[in-house]
């Protein structure tokens, strides 16, 4: 018996409705990329570092501005919007501390082996830690803590805050997951290989644990854990082996911490 042929069925393009039905969620949405693209841009630690004194206490204070602005643009800004207009949920609160804790556990069990096998090889301090010093007394260790938890805390509220909790209130929470990932990848393809590919498995793990705990803080601690080891171990390295530091600043972008460990910038 002969098979029907196939039958294309004509594609019909109804007009777009306007306005949008959650238009105050598509606008925030845009003006997350415009603010997204403007702190890459603009108040990236690569950019503010090549504006800075030439000396290495003028690099450090470029880094620690860059991490305050960018806590504001991606963070502060967006939420408060998302506060005041769409009444997205943040994920601010912790509504299951247990659920957040084994989450953050599996986190760091999945990422800090990772990173201190990364710190062994010896192109580890080519780009770590983003300050470029082999001088690391306690002020400064205590400050770049203090910013990077200032930072990531914006960093979770954008990616795993807005878009995430703004997403999965939409649509299939798993499709939240997916799209997130793949924005949160997207934002790393100006990084090595291995960062990037890196960013895909643990911005699943990332996004799963903050829908699974119904916070952003079991990933917020997580992330700034992972971020003060790999430069606690850089800076150790480089203590012990000035010779070792052959960069002269971070690169232009989004500043984040290795996802994987296999990172070797930032």
């Amino acid at each position: 018996m002969t098979p029907d042929p196939l039958t294309l069925t004509p594609l019909t393009l109804d007009p777009l409705p306007w306005p949008p039905a959650d238009a105050g969620f598509a606008g925030l949405l845009v003006l997350m990329a415009a603010l997204f693209a403007l702190y890459t841009y603009r108040f990236a630690p690569g950019v503010m570092a090549r504006r800075a004194a030439p000396d290495d206490e003028g690099g450090a204070q470029a880094i620690f501005r860059s991490r305050l602005i960018g806590a504001v643009l991606l963070g502060v800004v967006p939420a408060t919007l998302a506060l005041l207009g769409p009444q997205i949920e943040l994920g601010l609160g912790l509504p299951s501390p247990g659920r957040a804790a084994l989450g953050c556990a599996v986190i760091l069990a999945l990422a800090l082996p990772g990173v201190i096998g990364a710190s062994r090889q010896a192109d580890f301090t080519a780009h770590y830690p983003p300050i470029r010093s082999a001088r690391w007394p306690p002020r400064r260790v205590a400050l770049n803590g203090a910013t990077w938890t200032i930072y990531l805390v914006g960093y979770e509220l954008f990616f795993r805050g807005v878009l995430l909790f703004g997403l999965a209130a939409r649509m299939d929470p798993w499709l939240a997951i997916a799209l997130t990932t793949a924005i949160y990848v997207l934002a790393h393809l100006p990084k090595p290989g291995k960062e990037t590919a890196g960013t895909v498995p643990m911005g699943i793990v990332f996004a799963a644990v903050t829908l699974w705990s119904g916070s952003i803080w079991a990933a917020v601690l997580g992330h700034v854990i992972i971020a003060n080891t790999s430069d606690l171990l850089a800076a150790r390295r480089l203590m012990r082996e000035p010779g070792a530091l052959r960069e002269p600043g971070p690169l232009a972008g989004v500043e984040t911490a290795p996802a994987d460990g296999t990172a070797n910038t930032r």
